[in-house]
C-alpha cells in the first residue's frame, strides 16, 4: 500500500489538508473505505466509528491539474538546491 499526503505545504498540495492511499491487494482497501465513509457498509449502519473523510471535487480537480507540473516543479526545487549548495559551500554553515 502507498499512501500520500496532500498538505499545502507539500510540493504536491491542495489548498487544504488531504490525502490519499492505493493499496496493492483488495483486502487492504476495505478497512480504510468503510472508515472514510462514517464507519458504514451499509448505509446509516456504523460497523465501526467512522468520519467523512472524502477529497472534495475542488480539492482534486486543483490537485490534477498540479499534478500535470509536478516533475518540472520538482526539478526547480532540486536546482535550486544545488544553487544554495554552491553558494553556501564557503560558508561556516552545516547542512544536513
Amino acid at each position: 500500500m502507498v499512501a500520500w499526503r496532500f498538505y499545502p505545504g507539500k510540493n504536491l498540495g491542495a489548498m487544504g489538508d488531504g490525502g490519499a492511499i492505493a493499496p496493492n491487494a483488495p483486502e487492504l482497501a476495505d478497512r480504510p473505505r468503510v472508515l472514510g465513509n462514517y464507519g458504514w457498509r451499509v448505509k446509516y449502519v456504523n460497523g465501526v466509528q467512522g468520519w467523512n473523510s472524502r477529497l472534495d471535487p475542488l480539492q482534486a480537480a486543483l490537485l490534477r491539474v498540479k499534478l500535470a507540473r509536478l516533475n518540472e516543479w520538482n526539478e526547480q526545487r532540486t536546482n535550486l538546491t544545488a544553487l544554495y549548495l554552491r553558494e553556501l559551500a564557503d560558508c561556516a554553515i552545516v547542512i544536513v
